[in-house]
């Protein structure tokens, strides 16, 4: 018993803080989520592809033979076409014009053009170069495209959007407003300072570590608070004043708040105890079935998929068959194939399913498909308050033990996630846990607000009870 107080009372006054900062924070994000630039919008935005001269074919570029990417994306900047497409590893891109096969070097006054292209009712107000990090780009996924620069408009708003130096893209956006609200949000909820957050393997040991000594808190004081409550001479407890409200709480929430701080703990797995949701390199490249090939004869057909509004293509291959994406303005996807006689032919549902099949089973030679089909829109597994598939995704049932589910997007081509037994246990465990997504209650937002607002207002006002008493001991 002396341990367990020892270690709740030392561990209380370590944590009591974290906790009322991640339950007000964490209040804070519902209606702030950490800002982002979408899809949608991004494409809304960008510029439109034309080009006069004949396209340098992928196959004569010696920076492609090189990296032999599976995937290249054709954008246009300035007027300009370019190439462009990531390492194996999605350590870095390389982009190059798509006419010349020079490698872009974008100086302050286009990255002034390429931000007023992007905001044309906006007046640029001050542009910074070099940026490698800040606060809304610390994340490692921006990091192929550092550094960047960081444009700010001269609106109500504050708008600041960061263009990456080595492509020309506008990859994020913030207002003023939002800025303000994740540095009490998300910043204070995933520890996220650009200190700490721009150094990956650091953040996630220093998360991991903290929400586990938060589950031992939690577990010794849930225990510790029934064992008081059974052994109490009269009534139900025999603390008074601050410590009875703390012994009340935690009573009370006990429960909850270690279910929130154990799914917390979850959100950084990251396979250290289920399985993630990406496919292996191996199992990636097994479903492209080999090397994007595009030849010159190719390229010059490739204008029958361009339309006034096209504004991204990304040439891909699947099972070794060619077939490229066009996106535009209007959020229309069509997806083209290469048939045997090199012409570029519209697949009105998207890539035919037996292409898929055969990439999957190339992936995965070991298990074989019991179900191919289109997801529900009730799926409890696909249709989540964060994180939910397209419309356009599928679900592959493979017969292996672990009854894995294969999301591929139909237009795309793209693995979209790989859903195991563990997987789908964690759906429960960190979403459910979470972000209270259940049947029945994430269908319904007025009682869903009602309820999760209520309980972490219940747990920050018992972390405020364990932070007082935490501050009283270190006074003494």
């Amino acid at each position: 018993m002396k341990y367990f107080i020892f270690i709740h009372r030392w561990l209380g006054v370590g944590l009591c803080l974290f906790f009322a900062a991640w339950f007000l924070s964490g209040v804070v994000m519902i209606f702030h989520p950490y800002p982002s630039l979408s899809e949608v919008e991004r494409l809304k935005r960008s510029e439109i592809i034309q080009y006069s001269k004949d396209l340098i074919s992928l196959s004569e570029l010696k920076s492609f033979q090189l990296e032999n990417p599976s995937q290249v994306t054709l954008i246009s900047k300035l007027g300009e076409p370019y190439y462009w497409w990531e390492s194996e590893t999605k350590s870095r891109i390389t982009m190059v014009n798509a006419i010349t096969g020079d490698t872009p070097d974008f100086n302050h006054d286009q990255i002034h053009k390429i931000a007023s292209n992007f905001y044309p009712d906006k007046v640029v107000e001050t542009i910074n170069a070099g940026i490698e990090y800040d606060q809304w780009i610390v994340s490692n996924r921006y990091d192929p495209y550092r550094p960047f620069y960081r444009v700010e408009f001269d609106d109500n708003e504050k708008t600041c959007i960061y263009i990456s130096s080595r492509s020309g893209q506008v990859l994020q956006q913030t207002t003023r407003k939002q800025r303000a609200w994740n540095y009490l949000g998300s910043v204070v909820h995933w520890i996220y300072p650009t200190v700490i957050r721009k150094n990956w393997a650091l953040w996630d040991q220093l998360v991991w570590w903290l929400a586990l000594a938060g589950i031992v808190s939690a577990i010794t004081g849930i225990t510790l608070g029934v064992i008081r409550s059974i052994r109490a001479q009269s009534g139900w407890s025999e603390y008074s004043g601050w410590l009875y409200w703390h012994h009340l709480g935690g009573l009370i929430v006990g429960i909850l708040v270690l279910s929130w701080i154990f799914s917390g703990w979850l959100s950084m797995d990251h396979g250290r105890i289920f399985s993630t949701p990406e496919p292996t390199i191996i199992q990636a490249n097994a479903f492209n079935g080999g090397a994007l090939n595009i030849d010159v004869k190719q390229i010059a057909g490739l204008k029958s998929a361009l339309t006034p509004f096209t504004n991204e293509i990304e040439f891909q291959v699947i099972a070794n068959v060619p077939y490229l994406l066009s996106k535009s303005t209007k959020e229309d996807y069509q997806t083209w194939l290469l048939n045997s006689e090199g012409n570029w032919l519209q697949q009105e549902n998207g890539l035919p399913r037996h292409l898929i099949q055969k990439a999957i089973q190339a992936a995965w030679p070991n298990s074989k498909s019991t179900d191919f089909a289109s997801i529900a829109s009730n799926d409890k597994f696909a249709h989540l308050r964060e994180g939910s598939l397209p419309p356009s995704a599928l679900r592959i049932v493979l017969s292996d033990d672990k009854n894995t589910w294969i999301h591929v997007d139909k237009y795309s081509g793209d693995i979209i996630s790989v859903m195991d037994s563990s997987r789908r246990l964690y759906r429960w465990l960190f979403n459910g846990l979470h972000s209270f997504d259940f049947p029945g209650l994430i269908s319904r937002p007025i009682l869903w607000y009602c309820v999760i607002l209520t309980f972490l207002g219940l747990g920050f006002l018992f972390s405020i009870t364990g932070a007082i008493l935490g501050i009283r001991r270190l006074l003494r």
